[in-house]
Parts: C-alpha cells; structure tokens; sequence
C-alpha cells in the first residue's frame, strides 16, 4: 500500500466515525433525554480535552528528555498532511 493511499484510507476512516457520532446524537438523545444528554456531552468534551492535555504534555516531556541526550529535532514530524490536490481514482483502473 502506498503512503498517499494509507493516508486516505486513514482519513476517510476518522471522517466515517464522525459521521457515524453525529447521524447518531439524536437517537442517543432522544433515548438518554435532554439533560442527561447535554451532561454526557459536556463529560465527554472535558474527557478529550484532557487526553489532548495529556499528550502534548507527555510529548513535551519526551522532547525536553530527548534534547537533553543531543538529539537532532530538525527533521522531526508530528503531524502529516495531505497534498493540496487528491484524486481519488487511480489511473488504470475502471
């Protein structure tokens, strides 16, 4: 499988599981009832932001450690984008 494959499959895998939360919000609503509904939205917003949290900490305390061993950080990637023009059809195929 080539890169720029991996990387739409992994894409359209994350935008599938967004469009799946939100198709089925209302149903979890409607079964949970309003307030609970809103209680566990807000619980689960502060439950990601805390994970984000904990990342980007741990990640800055992984770098402070690495830096302090000598470590080249000049060609260190954390986040990979796509190119600005995707064609979705490969050639060859019909």
């Amino acid at each position: 499988m080539t890169k720029k494959k991996l990387i739409f499959s992994l894409v359209l895998t994350f935008l599938l599981q967004v469009a799946q939360v939100l198709l089925t919000l209302p149903y979890s609503f409607s079964q949970m009832g309003m307030l609970s509904g809103i209680i566990l939205q807000i619980f689960y917003g502060f439950l990601g932001s805390w994970t984000a949290y904990l990342i980007s900490v741990l990640y800055v305390e992984y770098r402070s450690r690495k830096e302090k061993e000598n470590v080249n950080f000049k060609n260190h990637v954390i986040q990979v984008s796509l190119p600005k023009t995707h064609n979705i059809r490969t050639k060859g195929r019909k």
